[in-house]
């Protein structure tokens, strides 16, 4: 059974027609990164989190530029950016219930607006891991402390401060910032 949800009413549907696969090489994207972000902490903070909500092999996918999950169905808002919203069943990656039902994604007008948008979420989201360590997406150096961040401020798990907990999964998750790292270059 597919239960559908609504978009929040500041993020409409899109129109017929607009709903649209974009892919782009994880390289490709690190350098359009690179190119739009000064920050490297930041940049390399928005490159991983393409390459753990949206891997496609070695490259990237989502609706309309939306390569970070970014819902536009959830209880919070998130502000201006998003051109407009796109149904989706969600994957079988993320966290939470994962049944199948119909979701709504964030469409992005072009990828330099997922990026900056993608930036400017990140920008500001702090958090402390189990030991009492600051961490921020705008000054992260390693891929443990960017995958605790990821779990602590992007994800929406009941159970955060417990997952920061498994090293092997966070491990896991921080190759992706280590990925995202040589991308970079």
């Amino acid at each position: 059974m597919i239960v559908a949800s609504q978009p929040r009413a500041e993020y409409p549907p899109c129109s017929a027609g607009v709903r649209q696969w974009t892919k782009i090489s994880q390289h490709e994207f690190a350098q359009k990164v690179k190119s739009v972000i000064s920050n490297k902490s930041l940049a390399l903070s928005v490159i991983a989190l393409a390459i753990t909500e949206q891997p496609s092999g070695s490259s990237l996918g989502g609706y309309n530029y939306n390569h970070y999950g970014v819902m536009t169905d959830l209880k919070g808002g998130w502000g201006s950016g998003i051109k407009c919203s796109v149904p989706s069943t969600e994957g079988a990656g993320g966290s939470g219930d994962r049944r199948e039902k119909i979701r709504w994604f964030a469409a992005f007008e072009n990828e330099e607006a997922g990026i900056k948008f993608a930036a400017s979420k990140l920008q500001g989201r702090t958090g402390t891991d189990e030991n009492g360590k600051k961490l921020a997406f705008a000054s992260v150096t390693n891929g443990i402390d960017w995958a605790k961040l990821h779990t602590l401020k992007w994800l929406s798990p009941g159970d955060k401060e417990e997952r920061i907990k498994n090293t092997s999964k966070m491990a896991s998750k921080g190759a992706n910032f280590d990925t995202a790292a040589q991308l970079y270059g």
